[in-house]
């Protein structure tokens, strides 16, 4: 015998359409608190903290218009 008969399996490329693995960036709305948006986005304000860079005392005060990031999109 000769030859490879393996075949190769192409790497998928990420699309462009799927919303992105990873962190995500939230606009902060009227009303929001941070526990709202970690229950909205699946994960927890301990998390957000760290993700954020931040200690949770000071990623609690939260003013409209900022942006924090989020682990994942908000499921609207």
């Amino acid at each position: 015998g000769g030859g490879s008969g393996a075949t190769e399996t192409p790497v998928a490329a990420p699309a462009a359409e799927s919303p992105a693995a990873g962190p995500v960036l939230y606009e902060v709305r009227q009303g929001d608190n941070l526990t709202r948006i970690a229950r909205a986005c699946g994960s927890t304000v301990a998390e957000l903290a760290a993700l954020n860079g931040k200690p949770v005392k000071r990623l609690e005060k939260l003013w409209v218009g900022q942006k924090i990031k989020l682990p994942r999109p908000i499921a609207e």
